[in-house]
């Protein structure tokens, strides 16, 4: 009896808790709409098309504080081009902390070094390392430096996945 009772008290634990974590995910999601449009791209909302304005997005502890930031990967031709597309770093609070030209998908996470997770992503066939420095990191992969690595790690988790269709798109 006390066995069962626990089943069920996990059970409604674990679907509170997910139900939780998306409406947070929610409210981040119409938060993230409003600063685009509002803030980043002010200056290009008025010249952009419906199509435009598609993007995807992650929430992932960067800098182990406890605090999710908010990665975004712009998913149109307005912001992709035949060396990748535009992706957006900003804290919990919307702040901006790196916009990234020239990238692809998927970006690997390694183990938090220096108070930031040092991202890779491929660039020409290469593995290229992105490390936080100076309060952000290299905004485009190319110039980044390569490394020895030939592929990712096991261990590193992928954001955003090379085929689109795997992770959700939104619209702003």
């Amino acid at each position: 009896m006390i066995n069962k009772f626990f089943q069920i008290a996990f059970i409604i634990f674990f679907f509170t808790a997910c139900k939780d974590k998306k409406a947070n995910n929610d409210e981040v999601l119409e938060k993230v709409k409003t600063y685009l449009i509002n803030d980043f791209l002010k200056e290009d909302i008025e010249f952009m098309t419906p199509d435009d304005k598609k993007f995807q997005m992650t929430l992932i502890d960067l800098n182990d504080d406890g605090k999710d930031e908010i990665f975004i990967q712009f998913v149109s031709p307005y912001f992709c081009g035949t060396g990748g597309c535009t992706f957006l770093l900003l804290d919990n609070q919307l702040n901006h902390i790196n916009t990234f030209s020239v990238t692809r998908a998927p970006i690997y996470v390694e183990t938090i070094k220096n108070n930031w997770a040092n991202l890779y992503t491929f660039n020409k066939g290469k593995l290229k390392i992105l490390e936080f420095k100076g309060g952000k990191y290299p905004s485009n992969p190319s110039m980044a430096k390569n490394t020895n690595i030939l592929k990712p790690n096991n261990d590193w988790d992928i954001i955003f996945e090379e085929d689109l269709s795997k992770q959700t798109t939104y619209t702003f």
